[in-house]
């Protein structure tokens, strides 16, 4: 009896389905003799899932008799004579023991044996080998749902852009995904088992360790970055199972609030210098307007319609950029001379060199002069010697650039030149004037008209802005 108790006992250890059945079949040629079986599992219909020596073709032609059907119901032990039609085509002289495999009262399925005689005195035997195979079933079943949650889990969390860190009940990895790793110089083979202790931050271990759920912030990374750690513990019932680690990156959020608070404060200062001097001239003009001299009201009036025309500049521009976040302005095509759009910008300080034969192209006209107004209005500001304006024809396209003599620009700096609200030095904003947006809507208008900008630059040299763009308009022109 012993014997045959290890005998069971081995077909409940496995831990695949598909070893269950083979064991299962094993232990019954053992024990009972079996010269063949087969299991069939309840699944959307009954199906055979596991057979032992049977031929697979004699197998299949007996899944498909009426009679087959009767071997795989009835009570929990049923035994047929070798005169069952699917016994005779199977293996002739058998005779067939059909045993219900059944979990928690929920039917799986049957197991047949094919015997060599009919048994006497063995239905409790029979009882308790199909509740082991029964147990080894359902309990394969459980484990690979169980495997696979886990590993829908450890999918999930290493497909996450956020840090995350699963620890066990004892503190040690559990999970670990691919941006904790690179954070925290983790290597996800080596550290899944090990200690957390002394791997993160003195403030991280504690927030895992502590009974409740919480979050702090905390600089981390060698490039720092604010990150919002938040710890959360995984329980079942009964008890805590460990707890998991999310770290949310705080810094463009916080970059953006910085921003958007710069960028007020800007606008304000942008704002009130023109209205104040709008409100002081009209407040003297209401007050003086008798006593003032022609040349005088002329100053006054002149003075006012500048600051009035610099209110406008700065609300459109704010406007422009509210309106173009979305979408691509519309272009309003025209034949025009960019030769002659180019030579136009010259004054006393604009130098200009264009082809001597007319550069013919279809081209939103307003967009590349606002452009070219943005370009050499920022060279004005920041530099005060002479100005290049250049036009150079390609086989499919213009270049355009702006040259000035001015600072320069450190290469770390240009590529925040062309985001929105940004200017490269803080206190150019008092020095210079303006809100940060002339390069971003000069970017987002080249770019609209299917071109390029760039900028290219040398501290103590000056800088140089270009742009280039096709003489063919973009699809989205019109």
């Amino acid at each position: 009896m012993n014997e045959v108790i290890e005998q069971f006992a081995q077909i409940s250890a496995e831990i695949e389905v598909e070893h269950v059945q083979a064991r299962a079949l094993e232990v019954a040629e053992r024990i009972f003799g079996a010269v063949a079986g087969y299991v069939v599992l309840q699944e959307t219909s009954p199906k055979v899932t596991h057979y032992r020596g049977l031929d697979r073709e004699l197998l299949k032609q007996a899944a498909q008799m009426p009679e087959f059907r009767s071997l795989i119901e009835g009570e929990p032990v049923r035994v047929e004579r070798p005169t069952h039609p699917v016994l005779n085509l199977l293996r002739p002289g058998t005779v067939g023991v059909s045993l219900a495999l059944a979990a928690r009262a929920r039917p799986l399925g049957r197991i047949v044996l094919l015997l060599p005689v009919l048994p006497e005195n063995t239905k409790p035997l029979l009882l308790g080998f199909a509740t082991h195979v029964a147990l080894g079933i359902e309990t394969a079943r459980l484990r690979r749902a169980t495997a696979e949650r886990s590993e829908q889990l450890a999918a999930t969390v290493h497909a996450l852009p956020n840090p995350v860190v699963v620890v066990d009940e004892g503190g040690h990895f559990s999970i670990v995904n691919g941006a904790a790793s690179e954070l925290f110089a983790l290597t996800t083979s080596f550290d899944i088992g090990k200690p957390v202790l002394g791997r993160l931050t003195p403030e991280l271990e504690a927030l895992l360790g502590q009974p409740a759920d919480g979050e702090i912030e905390i600089v981390l990374g060698r490039d720092p970055h604010v990150y919002r750690a938040s710890s959360r513990r995984v329980t079942t019932r009964e008890k805590v199972l460990g707890r998991v680690l999310v770290l949310d990156d705080l810094t463009a959020q916080a970059d953006a609030d910085r921003m958007r608070a710069d960028f007020i404060a800007v606008v304000g200062h942008e704002l009130r210098t023109p209205l104040t001097i709008v409100r002081g001239y009209a407040q003297t003009l209401a007050a003086r307007w008798r006593d003032l001299a022609p040349e005088a009201r002329r100053q006054a009036v002149d003075a006012i319609d500048t600051s009035s025309r610099r209110l406008e500049q700065l609300i459109e521009g704010v406007l422009f950029v509210s309106g173009m976040e979305d979408s691509h302005p519309p272009l309003d095509l025209s034949d025009v001379d960019m030769a002659a759009v180019v030579a136009g910008e010259a004054d006393e300080r604009v130098t200009v060199s264009v082809p001597e034969t007319p550069v013919l192209m279809s081209i939103d006209r307003a967009m590349v002069e606002a452009v070219l107004y943005n370009l050499l209005d920022n060279a004005r500001k920041y530099s005060e010697g002479p100005i290049e304006l250049e036009l150079v024809e390609m086989m499919e396209s213009i270049r355009i650039s702006v040259s000035d003599e001015g600072e320069g620009i450190y290469s770390g700096d240009i590529a925040h030149l062309f985001e929105r609200f940004r200017q490269v030095d803080s206190s150019s904003t008092r020095r210079h004037g303006g809100m940060g947006i002339g390069l971003y809507i000069t970017r987002r208008l080249v770019n609209a008209m299917g071109g390029k900008i760039w900028c290219e630059s040398r501290i103590g040299v000056g800088s140089k802005f270009v742009f280039d763009l096709p003489k063919t308009p973009p699809v989205h022109a019109g």
